[in-house]
């Protein structure tokens, strides 16, 4: 037995002996004279877990097709009657003592492993739940279903792109972008709007005295001079309301181009499984965006053109401050000219009358962009993205998938029933490994394995050198791990003591009410495995 290769690889696979449990065959057929005893006990090559010897059914036996359970019963009659195999514990003869010896390890093992493989097990369901969400629930196969998913993705599409401009509350998972998104993009550009035109602004910065006068000559005509006409006022105005126009404009575009890629976005998120529909999707949706858009831009024209076609205010502070026949007071008067007089008011006017426009614009301005565009859009978007899918047929027959992600799908979804009833299994009866008593010391070296297994997992390397038994770590591992005794005894019993002192395969003798009492509970569990 010390050259067999079983054990030498098991030295080198198992150098604790935890998962080691010697099996001695054909204790039936050895020379007369001669038995298995010293080897049953450990006494040539001591093993952790121990040995134990069964009787196999010979050729002749299995030519007659002789029945399992015969041979068992001639197994456990043969260590029973015999002279030497009967006197040692008869737990270490038979397959039935084997059995009960390999579940015991079996279940130390699971009892050490279990909480790591309830771990890895939910982790590994919760990653199989996620690609699976992530490939979205199986496509209906007939046209009813895949018309009613069409629908559904719709209408989440509509309610997530109404739910962003409005501010609401949606999943990280279904929002668009990042950051400032939504209403409250589109009111930083009405802030921005006409921002350059309020404040110290001052619509005749760009008039020289000489230019307002000018103005004054030029609209007096052949008339009697002293009488300075209205068209000077307009004149002098309209250069300014003419600039109006263009922010209005580019607001209007930018708020435009935000809903289109907000649109684009959200498509592309909803419609992620069916690229080619978010083409047609965003087809409809832009040419709902440019309608509105085009009659927006036609209502602000409006807006703007009334404010330089006809001049008007109900301003009180305007009427009471800048509607005197005679402008000046008398000090004024005395000091200026009554030119420098008139010019001076009219500065004053023109530039009280352009802040009231501004100030009228600068919140009709997004008033109408909020109405005729992006509220408008949200109440038809809906309405012409169904009519489109009851005109277009063909939207519903493209709603198909890549054979490869229903193979993927599939695969996914058997794994995952698969750790489901794993995790059942482990739930069933958690409690299955507490009625049976184990073997602390195994337990105890499994634990210290795994720790070790840890320590190596993080690139923790053991310092170099010699270990306490004097063995350099360069010897091989059959000296390291089985140092023989300095000194050995000529007394068989030394010397079998000496060498389970020795070896870590050598196991502690157990009380034998201990022995009785696992030996009974085993049987009642697992009686039908013999």
């Amino acid at each position: 037995m010390t050259t067999s290769d079983g054990l030498q690889m098991a030295r080198e696979l198992d150098p604790k002996g935890i998962r080691t449990i010697g099996v001695i065959t054909k204790v039936d057929i050895m020379d007369r004279g001669t038995n298995a005893k010293r080897m049953m006990m450990g006494q040539e090559v001591p093993l952790r877990l121990g040995y134990v010897g069964v009787k196999n059914r010979s050729q002749q036996d299995i030519t007659d097709k002789m029945r399992v359970k015969k041979a068992l019963a001639e197994e456990k009659l043969f260590f029973s009657s015999h002279p030497v195999y009967s006197t040692l514990p008869q737990e270490m003869f038979g397959t039935a003592s084997l059995t009960k010896k390999l579940t015991k390890v079996l279940f130390t093992h699971i009892k050490n492993y279990l909480p790591q493989i309830v771990k890895e097990i939910n982790i590994k369901r919760r990653d199989v739940e996620d690609l699976l969400r992530n490939l979205g629930p199986p496509l209906p196969s007939s046209s009813a279903e895949k018309l009613q998913l069409l629908w559904n993705m719709i209408t989440e599409f509509c309610t997530n792109f109404r739910n962003t401009i409005a501010g609401r509350y949606i999943s990280s998972s279904d929002k668009a972008t990042k950051g400032v998104s939504g209403g409250a993009r589109i009111k930083h550009y009405y802030y921005k709007i006409y921002k350059e035109f309020i404040g110290a602004y001052s619509a005749t910065a760009n008039y020289s005295d000489v230019d307002i006068e000018r103005a004054i000559k030029i609209h007096e005509g052949y008339s009697m001079p002293g009488f300075p006409s209205v068209d000077v006022f307009i004149y002098l105005l309209q250069p300014q309301l003419s600039q109006l126009k263009e922010p209005a404009m580019e607001c209007l575009q930018d708020v435009y181009l935000y809903l289109e890629s907000l649109a684009e976005e959200l498509a592309a998120k909803v419609f992620s499984r069916f690229p080619s529909l978010i083409g047609e999707m965003i087809e409809v949706v832009s040419r709902c965006l440019q309608e509105e858009r085009d009659k927006t831009k036609e209502i602000l024209e409006h807006i703007i053109d009334s404010e330089e076609g006809y001049l008007f205010t109900n301003d009180y502070d305007y009427l009471v401050n800048r509607t005197d026949i005679v402008p000046g007071s008398r000090e004024e008067k005395k000091n200026l000219s009554s030119t420098t007089v008139f010019v001076n008011e009219l500065r004053q006017r023109i530039d009280s009358y352009f802040s009231l426009v501004v100030r009228n614009v600068r919140d009709r301005v997004p008033k109408c962009i909020g109405h005729f565009l992006v509220k408008k859009v949200q109440d038809k978007i809906q309405f012409n993205l169904y009519s489109e899918m009851n005109k277009n047929t063909r939207m519903s027959d493209v709603l198909g998938e890549h054979p490869a992600i229903t193979e993927e799908r599939n695969n996914l979804t058997r794994t995952l029933e698969v750790l489901k009833n794993a995790t059942k299994v482990l739930q069933r009866d958690p409690d299955i490994t507490n009625v049976i008593t184990l073997d602390d010391k195994l337990e105890r070296d499994l634990r210290e394995e795994n720790k070790e297994i840890d320590m190596r997992k993080i690139q923790i390397k053991p310092s170099r050198g010699s270990d306490r038994s004097g063995i350099s770590d360069n010897a091989p591992p059959s000296q390291k791990e089985y140092a023989p005794p300095s000194a050995p005894s000529n007394d068989p019993n030394d010397r079998q003591r000496e060498r389970a002192r020795n070896n870590p395969f050598a196991s502690k003798p157990e009380a034998a009410d201990d022995k009785r009492q696992t030996n009974a509970q085993l049987g009642n569990l697992f009686g039908d495995f013999s």
